[in-house]
This record gives structure tokens, C-alpha cells and sequence, in this order.
């Protein structure tokens, strides 16, 4: 064995950093339009099913308004039952293909249904207390058909239509991230919870405001999630790097694995020589590479201070061409190798403490 578990701070050179994070914002291209192609269709189908109830359910208004004035002759209810079907006919026939407008425009009829059974059964109290004249509930039923005129011609958006309008557009979007390998890979979970939230809104007392907060939320997860497919990649890069240039030096390389359970734990692998000597490396998502190598002999050397401190030449000098190599075909930079037991004097820097990280088979070793 050759003692201390070796590491060095690994990163790109500028230009080879450059071209990832381009070749990331072209891939972030694609996936955006992956993910609003597929918002699309989500707003498309969800027009179609919206279209579909706003002709059934006006339908059904036309013939409950029909039905309810014939029920409400004009000495039952004064000024009788308003006429609602040109403000149901304007309502159905507005041109709109959006989810959100035509959302807003089935809770107006499901408003206006409302309005219409409200008096229904007013009509039907009336009836039970005809024989008692009871003016009360014919003035309550006057109100109430004025009311419902005041919905029908109304341009205001209610309660009901915003809600509508806003869990339209949140489904449509959810469906293009659903649809992002990338978002769902890194932020799944932040998608799922926005989803859970959308039956929240009807209860808000700002369902917009509601809304953008979760819109904004999910803006946040697809900064992240493309940051860290970002440092994926820049880890994808180095370690295959690393591998490369061991092959170089004549190395047997075997594949690359996570190490743990997570896309966060290290990415570990191992190098056999001929002489069947090995170096097993792991790679962190960002900080330092660290080395385990096997058959160098280790010099034990009093430094300058009385301590003792150990040397590894053989294995120094491999992953010094090693990470020379790295910066030349690769665009990877490396810094200062260092392990535990190295002599501070060396290199005129103080390296006697190795940063955490690394494999645990590995640091048991150190």
C-alpha cells in the first residue's frame, strides 16, 4: 500500500467550463421546447374538455331558465324571470381557445346554474306559502333574479372564474415539466408538491396571488434543476477524463458507479495494471479527486520541525503526468497533490490535512 489515501482539487480550465455550460444551454433549449410542446397538448386537451362542458352545461341552463319562467308567471315574481339566453348565447359563442378563458367562461354558467336553482327553489318555498300571501319571499326572489341579471351582464371575472383560469394554466404547465427528464430527475419532488397544491387555490383568499407563488416555485426548481445537470455533466466530463488518461498509462479502467445510494454520493472506479496494482478513484459532484493506490512503496522521513512525514515518489510521480495530461487533452485543472503525512516544506504549502470526502472504504485506509 502506499499510505495515505491521495487528493488534489479538480476543476475546468475556462475554456473547456465555457463549452460545457454552452453545450448545457443547448441542451436547456431543446428541453424547454420539449416542455412546452407538451404543455401545449396539456392546454389543447384541456380546451377540448372545456369546450365540451360549456355546450353541455349551457345547454342545460337554457332549458332550466325555460323551465324556471315557466314556473314564475309575472304575479308571482315581479318583473319576472329575466331573459338570459343572449347572455348565454354570448357567453358560449365569444371565440376562445385558451384553457384559462374558456375555464373562466364555464364558471360563469356554472354561476349563472346556480343563480337559476337558487330561484327554483325560492319558487318552490313561495308555493308552500301561497295561501299565507307571503310578500317576503317574492320581493327575496325578485332580488335574486336581479342579481342573477347583474351576473349575466357583467365583464368582471369572479371568484370561481380565476380560480379556473389559473389552475388551467398551472395543469398545462405541470404537464411540460412533468414531461423534462432533467426538472423531474433534480426536482421532482418540488414539481409533485405544486401539483398537490393546485387544490388549495379554490380556498385562497388571493388565488392569483397563490398561483404566481407556485408558478414561481416552479421557475426555482428549473434553475436548480439545470444547475445541477450542469455539475453532472462537469463530473461526467472529469471522470472520463480521469479514466482516459489512466488507460494512457496502461491501466486496465473499470466502469464508473455511484457510490451510495444518491446522485449526490461520489463516483468511484478502479485502475489495474499488467502487475495487477491498482488506483481506486472517486470523484465528488464538486471539490476534490481522491486516489487509492496500491504497491508503491512509502519513504518515512523526518522533516525540519522533528515530525515524521512520508514520501511517495513512484505514486506522486503518475498522478502528477496524470493531472498534467488532464489539463492538456481535457481542459481539466488539478491542483497541489497532497496527502496526510506529506511535509509541509514540500512545495513551500501546508497539505498535511486532507479535505473530507473520498470513498469510506477509502478513508478507513488513510
Amino acid at each position: 500500500m502506499s499510505g495515505s489515501p491521495k487528493a488534489a482539487e479538480i476543476r475546468l480550465l475556462e475554456p473547456e467550463e465555457r463549452r460545457l455550460a454552452e453545450a448545457r444551454a443547448g441542451k436547456a433549449e431543446e428541453e424547454c421546447r420539449r416542455r412546452e410542446a407538451a404543455s401545449e397538448r396539456a392546454r389543447i386537451a384541456l380546451a377540448e374538455q372545456l369546450r365540451a362542458s360549456l355546450a353541455g352545461e349551457s345547454e342545460s341552463l337554457r332549458s332550466a331558465v325555460r323551465a324556471l319562467r315557466a314556473a314564475a308567471p309575472d304575479l308571482s315574481v315581479p318583473g319576472g324571470i329575466p331573459h338570459l339566453e343572449a347572455q348565454i348565447d354570448n357567453i358560449v359563442a365569444f371565440p376562445r381557445r385558451d384553457p384559462a378563458s374558456l375555464g373562466a367562461a364555464v364558471s360563469k354558467i356554472r354561476a349563472l346554474a346556480a343563480g337559476v336553482a337558487a330561484i327554483g327553489g325560492r319558487i318552490a318555498s313561495q308555493e308552500a306559502a301561497i295561501a299565507a300571501e307571503t310578500d317576503t319571499i317574492r320581493r327575496e326572489i325578485a332580488a335574486e333574479a336581479a342579481r342573477l341579471a347583474a351576473v349575466a351582464q357583467s365583464d368582471e371575472p369572479s371568484r370561481q372564474g380565476i380560480v379556473a383560469a389559473v389552475t388551467a394554466e398551472l395543469q398545462a404547465r405541470l404537464a411540460g415539466f412533468e414531461a423534462d427528464e432533467v426538472t423531474m430527475a433534480w426536482c421532482g419532488d418540488e414539481v409533485r408538491a405544486v401539483t398537490d397544491a393546485l387544490s388549495a387555490l379554490a380556498a385562497a383568499n388571493e388565488p392569483d396571488e397563490a398561483a404566481c407563488a407556485l408558478n414561481a416555485r416552479l421557475d426555482a426548481a428549473l434553475l436548480t434543476a439545470q444547475d445541477r445537470q450542469l455539475a453532472e455533466e462537469r463530473r461526467a466530463h472529469i471522470v472520463a477524463a480521469l479514466r482516459e488518461g489512466l488507460r494512457e498509462q496502461g491501466f486496465q479502467v473499470g466502469e464508473a458507479s455511484l457510490v451510495g445510494g444518491g446522485f449526490d454520493s461520489e463516483v468511484a472506479f478502479r485502475a489495474v495494471r499488467a502487475d495487477r496494482r491498482w488506483v481506486d478513484v472517486s470523484v465528488p459532484v464538486e471539490g476534490h479527486v481522491f486516489y487509492d493506490v496500491d504497491g508503491a512503496e512509502r519513504v518515512t522521513e523526518r522533516g525540519a520541525d522533528g515530525a515524521a512525514y512520508t514520501r511517495c515518489d513512484e505514486t506522486e510521480l503518475r498522478l502528477v503526468a496524470l493531472h498534467t495530461d488532464l489539463a492538456e487533452r481535457f481542459g481539466v485543472a488539478t491542483g497541489e497533490l497532497f496527502w496526510e503525512t506529506k511535509n509541509p516544506a514540500r512545495e513551500g504549502q501546508n497539505a498535511n490535512a486532507l479535505p473530507s470526502g473520498g470513498p469510506s472504504s477509502t478513508r478507513r485506509r488513510g
